[in-house]
């Protein structure tokens, strides 16, 4: 015959007594980058490494018509020009980002930001109801630094949406239909948001994708520079006119 034990937890008087004593339940968060590592990360950028080589080159050849043909000092110009445009492109970047890291700060704290937490209890009710699994990322710096990333103009992106679901072939139209949801949620928290099919690193450890299950893209969030641009739309009749009311996508 099995027994059954009963557990209890602490008292409130033990809670308060273990704070005084060991300090509040609350995890570390992650240590940062020191200034001179970020800066260095800007010349891993390809175009960088062209110039930092075109302008070792630039200089090999300075120096040869220097000493070798004669020539003035004015042939120095030439690898002066490539690395002060290297210098500038890098610097004034590092000193944008660090700028802009000051607009994410409120983001990232999670437990005083209202925006984030009305996120996360969206995300909850919507993983709920369509058995889905996205998640909030926060202060990931990773996803958003490849050469791709950058083509399309993204940059400083640390916060997102990891849209994860059970593989099927009705996946893409349901995370469709619950991720503009959330983009909607979070332009009404004065957030801006934007689609990411294929320009973001996959970072295993930053979010969790179970057994049968995919990611299948990801929402930017963050303060954008502009607002966007309003376009023309058509009515849901002007797209489908056979169109009589919408119904939420479900799983199989």
């Amino acid at each position: 015959m099995s027994q059954t034990k009963n557990y209890s937890g602490l008292t409130d008087a033990q809670v308060s007594e273990s704070r005084l004593r060991h300090g509040a339940n609350v995890l570390t968060p992650p240590a940062r980058e020191p200034w001179w590592k970020q800066f260095l990360v800007k010349f891993s950028d390809p175009l960088i490494i062209i110039l930092l080589i075109a302008g070792v080159l630039s200089i090999g050849i300075s120096f040869y018509e220097y000493f070798g043909l004669g020539q003035d000092w004015k042939v120095f110009f030439e690898p002066i020009g490539i690395f002060v445009a290297i210098l500038l492109a890098t610097g004034l970047g590092f000193l944008f980002e660090q700028k802009a890291n000051k607009a994410f700060k409120i983001l990232n704290q999670v437990n005083d930001d209202e925006a984030v937490e009305v996120l996360r209890e969206a995300i909850a009710r919507v993983n709920e109801e369509a058995n889905l699994n996205i998640q909030l990322v926060l202060d990931e710096p990773r996803a958003f630094t490849g050469f791709k990333a950058r083509l399309v103009n993204f940059t400083n992106v640390r916060n997102y949406l990891a849209l994860v679901g059970p593989e099927c072939k009705e996946l893409d139209g349901i995370l469709g239909y619950y991720g503009e949801q959330l983009m909607l949620l979070a332009q009404s928290l004065g957030l801006n948001s934007c689609w990411v099919g294929g320009t973001y690193k996959v970072v295993n450890r930053a979010y969790n994708v179970d057994l049968g299950q995919k990611l299948a893209a990801v929402i930017a969030l963050g303060y954008g520079t502009t607002q966007g641009v309003p376009h023309r739309s058509k009515a849901p009749q002007a797209v489908a006119p056979g169109l009589k009311k919408s119904r939420k996508p479900k799983l199989p």
